[in-house]
Formats: C-alpha cells, sequence, structure tokens
C-alpha cells in the first residue's frame, strides 16, 4: 500500500468500515481505502502497487452500477407484465371452469407462483424470437441450406424494418424433421426483442414484394398457444348462436370479442 493524501471523496475504511477521512492509505491493485492504523492489522491481497485512483475510477464504477440496475429494472418490468398477463388468463380459465361446473366434473389445475414466474421467464427468452412460415426447404449440403436460410432471413427482415437498423441476427433453424412433402416453420433469434417485436409490428409491409407469401408470427409458449387453442373452439361454439365473434389481443392478451362496424363519419 501507498501514502494517499489526494483529495478524493469520502470513502470508508475496508477493515473498521469508519469513514477515512485522514491519515489513510490506497492499494492500487485492489482498490481499496483504509486507515494506516487499521491496515498494520489486516492485509489486502496485494501491498506493492502505489496507484492513485483518477478522477474517473468513481464515476465509470457508478455508471456501469447504474446500467446494470436499469437493466434489471427492466427485465423485472417484463417479468411482472408477464406475470399479470398470466394470471388474467388464469381468472378467464377459473371463470369458464365454474360455468362447466354443473355439468362436467371439476379438473382444475392450480396455477402455482413458481409455474408462473416459470412461464414469464419462458416468454420473455421467447420475446427475442420470431417464427416465419413459407420459406422454401433449400437444397445442398446442410453448410449451403443453414447459409441459404440465414440470407433469405436477412433480406426479408431488410424489406420490414429501415435501412439504418442495426439487425444482428444469433441464429436462423428449421423446426422438425425435413420432410420432402411439407415446408418447415423457421425460428430466427434476434439479438434484442426490439428487433423481433419491431418485425412483427410491421410484417405488412411485405405486402407486394416477393416475400408476401410468407407469414410471421412471435414465438409462443405451450402454455400461450393451448389457451389460443382453447379460445379458438370456444369461438366455433360460440359462432353458433351469437354473430359477429373474432379474436383480439387487449393489452396483449387474446380475447373473444365482438367484431363491429366501422364507424361512418
Amino acid at each position: 500500500m501507498a501514502d494517499a493524501e489526494v483529495d478524493v471523496q469520502r470513502v470508508m475504511c475496508f477493515v473498521c468500515n469508519a469513514p477515512a477521512v485522514r491519515k489513510r492509505i490506497y492499494c492500487g491493485d485492489c482498490k481499496l481505502w483504509s486507515h494506516r492504523s487499521c491496515a498494520e492489522k489486516k492485509k489486502c491481497c496485494c501491498t506493492s502497487s502505489s496507484e492513485i485512483p483518477t478522477d474517473t475510477d468513481v464515476p465509470n464504477a457508478m455508471k456501469n452500477l447504474v446500467a446494470t440496475i436499469s437493466s434489471l429494472t427492466s427485465t423485472v418490468a417484463d417479468m411482472k407484465k408477464c406475470i399479470d398477463e398470466l394470471i388474467t388468463e388464469n381468472k378467464k380459465l377459473r371463470k369458464d371452469i365454474e360455468n362447466l361446473k354443473s355439468t362436467h366434473p371439476p379438473d382444475i389445475h392450480q396455477t402455482t407462483f413458481e409455474e408462473a414466474t416459470a412461464e414469464a421467464v419462458e416468454r420473455i427468452r421467447r420475446s427475442n424470437n420470431v417464427i416465419i412460415r413459407g420459406i422454401p426447404e433449400p437444397t445442398g449440403d446442410s453448410d449451403h441450406r443453414k447459409q441459404s436460410d440465414l440470407d433469405t432471413v436477412k433480406n426479408v427482415a431488410s424489406t420490414i424494418l429501415p435501412p439504418d437498423d442495426d439487425i444482428q441476427i444469433i441464429s436462423v433453424t428449421r423446426l422438425g424433421k425435413f420432410n420432402a412433402t411439407r415446408t418447415r416453420p423457421t425460428k430466427v433469434i434476434f439479438s434484442s426483442s426490439f428487433t423481433a417485436k419491431s418485425i412483427l409490428r410491421n410484417k405488412t409491409k411485405l405486402s407486394g414484394s416477393r416475400f408476401e407469401q410468407l407469414k410471421i408470427q412471435d414465438d409462443k409458449t405451450p402454455t400461450q398457444q393451448q389457451y389460443l387453442r382453447d379460445l379458438r373452439a370456444e369461438l366455433a361454439q360460440r359462432s353458433l348462436t351469437e354473430d359477429n365473434l373474432t379474436i383480439k389481443y387487449i393489452h396483449g392478451i387474446a380475447k373473444i370479442t365482438k367484431n363491429l362496424p366501422p364507424r361512418i363519419n
């Protein structure tokens, strides 16, 4: 350790955790302050450096800490949104089950907090993904097919998004085993959920292009897929007695609503 007489901001002694204002020394390797008297009682891992912290050490560390906290806050917010959606879906399913109790034995699956959290995490993980249906299966060896799919996905993304967007693709994968009689869906993982959401939000821009036959969807979890199957079955049943019913996404949740005619101004 070396003497440090620079006037830096108020620091704490790493030995006694008391403010070290005067008669303090600094370890440049470990970046730790201590009282001179405390330093003799307990050494840090390095004792040979004489480096004094620069004015940017603390601000840079604070910037990194703020960035980490901001990232965690965003992740927690996404998890809370997913959990809220799961709670809403669960309430609807419970209501439907209550309506069927009079004619069917109850078979209620209570969603636990752990299951809801796992589902929320899985939805966040899949938020970077899109599923593209209709890309023709390329020919050739494995490497050529992978490169061909990657090139096609890049062209599709550049058709939808502005030219100055930074499109970073993590992977492009065909789903399922090869079958000469059908075309397998293609799963694309982007570097951020923002890119995936932009693709989904603006996919209508493919209309009129050479890719207009493609269908682009979000990467739903098995729970979401089952919920939609049940909702479509309910829609088919209710449509026998009700008119103008459709499925719409309200606050990110699929619901059956009346398909109202457009207003005439």
